[in-house]
């Protein structure tokens, strides 16, 4: 069987914001959180060329995505340009940047592992279940 072409394309950014474009997202009120979740990716890219060598760091790098993850929710910029529950808004992208932060440390520092932080967090951000850090690697 034949494969079929694929056609290439270089689609335009848009958004079903207002106006179309990303002007709500990325803006005065909420442009501080773009720079954070920036380097958090990209440091996360880095890690992930390292080679899992035990149960207990997949989980790690596991929660560290998830963690990642729920720091860009476009609802947090959302709620920040929109004014409502701003504060609630600050806090969830910074504790889920705070705990990236911790993972990332703890996987670069393998013997300072600290198990109950690691349980507490996995119990609270169950979402994704079938992370796969395949998909952060290079």
């Amino acid at each position: 069987m034949q494969k079929p072409n694929l056609q290439i394309c270089d689609p335009s950014p848009s958004s079903w914001g207002q106006g179309g474009y990303h002007n709500y997202w990325i803006n005065d009120a909420n442009a501080w959180i773009v720079p954070e979740i920036t380097k958090a990716g990209s440091t996360f890219v880095d890690l992930c060329l390292e080679n899992f060598n035990h149960d207990l760091s997949l989980r790690l790098f596991k929660q560290a995505a998830r963690e990642l993850l729920l720091s860009e929710s476009s609802d947090w910029s959302f709620i920040l340009r929109a004014g409502t529950t701003t504060e609630l808004a600050k806090e969830r992208i910074e504790r889920h940047l705070f705990r990236f932060w911790k993972l990332d440390e703890m996987i670069k520092n393998h013997s300072s592992v600290n198990l109950k932080f690691l349980e507490d967090i996995e119990e609270e951000d169950k979402v994704f279940p079938n992370i796969n850090i395949d998909d952060w690697r290079k």
